[in-house]
């Protein structure tokens, strides 16, 4: 018999066993490891949440309510930027059901997604021959609905995964307008400017749930709306905004001009918003569809809600920049 002597070192001994321990807890082990993987936890929506109990134009209690798409998530734990999303319809009819393909786009960006109703009340008969004081009623109504909802998702933030650092808010329309009114009135502004909406309809901040105002919009979506006043936005309160119109609106102008035609209600569009926060060194990306109506047939959700994802998350980042695109 042959006998073969092998010399092999310690260090290379000790080398060779580590290997086969390794190769036995791996093999021992893969079904716990597999067991263990981390599956993403789905996107959910939570619908006909009650945000706030508030008086509507009829003079009767009207309970307001909205959904919540939340994004998929790797932990029960895991928190999100939260966007509060409105729909339009002039003050006279809409649902948040018309922007549910918005909110679910936004949800997939990674958006925790809050989809309200809130009071009507233009009583418009024929043209703008309506009450336009209604009118003015119902844009005021309009944001004390979005600041109620604000208050209510600060408060439970906790419930809904939400990050109460970054809030964000948007909308179509009537909608892009209460998200733009509600993020520069004050309290202060409307006591000064119009008492009289005050005294009949109480305080912004004070309808539905009586709950401090601790939160700060971070970054505004406006898909063709306007804002109220030209003074109210400020070198003090200037927010970076991302804007989308057409130039051949007929209900709400590109520029300035008035609100549904009706030319006792001022309103101050996409291009006059971008140019003000221009001045003010405030990013705005404004985006207009040349001959485009309202809403401009180019403007899907498909097309617009990826981009404000985008802006949401630069703004974040700290990367947020301005631009002009016309199509």
């Amino acid at each position: 018999m042959t006998i073969i002597n092998i010399n092999i070192s310690k260090e290379t001994l000790r080398a060779v066993l580590g290997l086969l321990i390794s190769i036995f807890i791996i093999a021992g082990c893969s079904t716990d490891v597999e067991d263990k993987a981390i599956v993403p936890i789905k996107k959910t929506v939570v619908s006909d949440i009650e945000y706030a109990v508030s008086i509507d134009s009829s003079g009767q209690p009207r309970h307001l309510f909205l959904d919540i798409y939340t994004p998929p998530k790797i932990s029960e734990n895991q928190i999100f930027p939260v966007v509060l999303f409105m729909h339009g319809g002039g003050y006279q009819f809409g649902d948040k059901d018309w922007v549910k393909d918005c909110c679910k786009i936004l949800a997939d960006s990674g958006f925790v997604v809050a989809n309200m109703n809130y009071r009507m009340g233009w009583r418009e008969t024929v043209g703008c021959a309506g009450d336009t004081n209604t009118l003015e009623q119902a844009q005021y109504r309009g944001a004390q609905d979005a600041n109620a909802a604000l208050r209510f998702l600060d408060l439970n933030a906790a419930n809904y995964n939400i990050d109460p650092e970054w809030i964000f808010i948007g909308g179509e329309s009537a909608g892009a307008a209460i998200a733009l009114n509600c993020s520069y009135m004050t309290d202060v502004d409307m006591e000064i400017k119009h008492p009289g909406l005050v005294a009949r309809l109480g305080k912004l901040q004070n309808p539905g749930y009586e709950l401090s105002n601790r939160y700060k919009i971070k970054g505004i979506c406006n898909k063709w709306g306007c804002i109220s006043d030209s003074n109210l936005i400020t070198q003090y309160n200037a927010i970076p905004t991302i804007s989308f119109h057409g130039t051949f609106d007929p209900f709400i102008p590109v520029d300035t001009g008035y609100f549904l035609g009706c030319h006792q209600v001022r309103a101050f569009g996409s291009v006059w918003i971008n140019r003000q926060l221009q001045v003010l060194n405030c990013p705005s990306i404004l985006q207009i569809e040349q001959g485009g109506g309202h809403p401009p047939k180019k403007f899907t959700p498909e097309i617009t809600m990826p981009k404000t994802a985008s802006f949401f998350h630069q703004i974040m980042a700290g990367k947020a920049k301005s631009a002009v695109i016309i199509e």
